[in-house]
């Protein structure tokens, strides 16, 4: 937990994850990434699934095709050890999309002039060599979450427990924070499905 913790402390200026357990039953977009929620946590994947019944969509990202993958929208089947790229590269093109609120940014963060640059390193074609997921996928994710008005990450030890746990945490941030998702109840990331 401690690369989680040093994630939200970087991005957020506290250490514990905003999201709630009742904002699942009001997104319309799951993000999960580094985490098998039906066999680690049937019970609260019951309830993403009672919402997806509803209408919202599923985006899974995981190297390898589980029961939580089968159920996706959206499966995104990512190389080991690429998550970074792919976060970066998702928000790549919220940035190319115009999916950001200029005026959030101005205002509740700082740093962001350094970012477009930087972000200019992960172009859809090359985070699709890097994680061997088709570009076709990752526009489509980034255009999801451009577009979806409350959306909902869901991650954890398969991003956490690793070097760059806490750049993960920070990347996964700055996709709700830069199209100011932060402001809906629901567009929160949530870390809660660690015990």
């Amino acid at each position: 937990m401690a690369s989680a913790g040093s994630g939200y402390k970087l991005s957020l200026g506290a250490d514990g994850p905003p999201g709630s357990y009742q904002d699942m039953d009001r997104t319309n977009l799951f993000f999960v990434i580094g985490a098998n929620m039906t066999d680690c946590h049937p019970i609260l994947f019951l309830r993403v699934m009672d919402r997806v019944k509803a209408g919202a969509k599923l985006i899974v990202v995981d190297p390898r095709r589980n029961t939580t993958a089968d159920k996706a929208s959206l499966f995104m089947q990512i190389r080991p050890g690429t998550d970074l790229a792919l976060l970066n590269g998702l928000l790549h093109l919220l940035v190319k999309n115009g999916h950001t609120d200029p005026d959030f940014i101005e205002e509740f963060t700082s740093g962001w002039e350094a970012m477009p640059e930087f972000l200019e390193d992960y172009p859809p074609d090359k985070v699709a060599g890097i994680t061997g997921i088709p570009e076709v996928a990752i526009r489509q994710a980034a255009l999801w979450i451009g577009e979806s008005p409350e959306w909902m990450s869901c991650w954890t030890m398969g991003l956490n427990q690793s070097t760059h746990g806490t750049w993960h945490t920070n990347a996964i941030c700055y996709l709700h924070l830069v199209p100011a998702k932060y402001a809906a109840p629901a567009a929160v990331p949530s870390h809660s499905l660690v015990s």
